[in-house]
């Protein structure tokens, strides 16, 4: 076979020692489509627990490969649990009535959304460890879940952060996502920079976060639950986080992605959640500057907002004015400009 810029790309991470054997088989198999059997791995079946939660609306081919991908984990001692948000496909069928008992499977009688969702599943998990995985995410290296339970073995340690691949779909090309800090790190260090000088995981199905972390946080009582606010609620505690150099998974680009079709509710959600975080890094004296940290993590959040899909006016407004009035007058002068630049650049 010709070596495409794929194949090479999986070859030399190989090498590097950044993607296990499992990881570089199963990649290959799902890129050349070669349905070749996988290296066997020794089963193991700890004592503690990992769900991972699955929202999932109407995409019933990409949760199957989720779902397999969870069970071909060597850690068996596993809990997942879908979160149906009104399906019309076959989805409910499928799995209502499936038998395995380490799937629970939740039908909404209404759609609520991505962030309850995940609350909602969050709030009945019973594991010691929570993956808050979107259902066309999967896990390629199937020593994953096992070489995360050791890592764990330090107490002090929150949230494990990994590596890895996002493929476009529509081009077929996989791109190698790094994350650029090493080992473990002070989770208000990694906080201060977040987004910044410090890579974000690809979304949150490449972390692990222990669950006694995140009922400290309150995770219960969260109003919304985005990637950002996930991690930072578990940051904010002030512990470590550990970064993964293995690559683990598979981020999806495709066209059904919701990650520009952002609803004005939902930011507004979103920054509410971030002045939250503010006001308790401020109530507990972190060392950095944290007006400015607010400022930016406010900025970033807008941006991607007013960057998107959403054509009306008003809600464009709404959450402008949410900024205005929560952040400061100068922050929202900027963003006004900034709207009226891309605004006129689209003209």
């Amino acid at each position: 076979m010709k070596k495409d810029n794929n194949m090479l790309l999986f070859e030399k991470n190989l090498q590097d020692g950044v993607l296990s054997k499992s990881a570089y088989e199963n990649i290959l198999n799902d890129c050349y489509k070669k349905n070749e059997k996988v290296s066997s791995v020794r089963s193991n079946n700890g004592k503690e627990k990992i769900s991972v939660i699955i929202p999932t609306h109407n995409r019933l081919e990409q949760l199957d490969k989720c779902i397999d991908s969870i069970l071909s984990q060597s850690y068996k001692n596993v809990e997942i649990i879908i979160i149906d948000d009104v399906s019309t496909d076959q989805t409910q069928s499928k799995y209502e009535n499936i038998k395995n008992d380490k799937i629970v499977y939740i039908r909404n009688s209404k759609n609520l959304g991505m962030g309850l969702n995940r609350q909602k599943a969050f709030n009945i998990a019973t594991g010691d460890f929570i993956i808050f995985c979107d259902d066309d995410d999967y896990f390629i290296d199937n020593t994953y879940f096992s070489d995360s339970i050791k890592i764990f073995k330090d107490k002090d340690i929150d949230v494990i952060c990994s590596s890895s691949y996002i493929h476009y779909e529509t081009d077929n090309i996989y791109q190698y996502y790094e994350l650029n800090f090493k080992k473990k790190i002070n989770s208000l260090d990694y906080l201060e920079r977040f987004q910044f000088d410090l890579k974000k995981p690809t979304s949150t199905f490449p972390a692990i976060f222990r669950k006694k972390s995140l009922d400290e946080a309150d995770f219960k009582n969260m109003k919304m639950m985005n990637d950002s606010s996930i991690y930072l609620r578990c940051l904010m505690l002030g512990r470590n986080a550990y970064a993964n150099e293995k690559i683990i998974g598979v981020y999806r680009v495709h066209d059904k992605n919701d990650t520009f079709n952002v609803k004005a509710d939902f930011t507004i959600k979103n920054l509410k959640e971030k002045k939250y975080i503010y006001k308790y890094l401020r109530k507990n004296n972190v060392n950095f500057d944290l007006k400015k940290w607010f400022v930016e993590q406010i900025k970033i959040t807008t941006c991607h907002f007013l960057n998107g899909k959403e054509k009306s006016n008003y809600k464009r407004n709404q959450v402008l004015y949410w900024v205005k009035y929560n952040v400061s007058k100068d922050l929202f002068k900027e963003l006004k400009k900034h709207e009226k630049e891309k605004r006129n650049a689209k003209n």
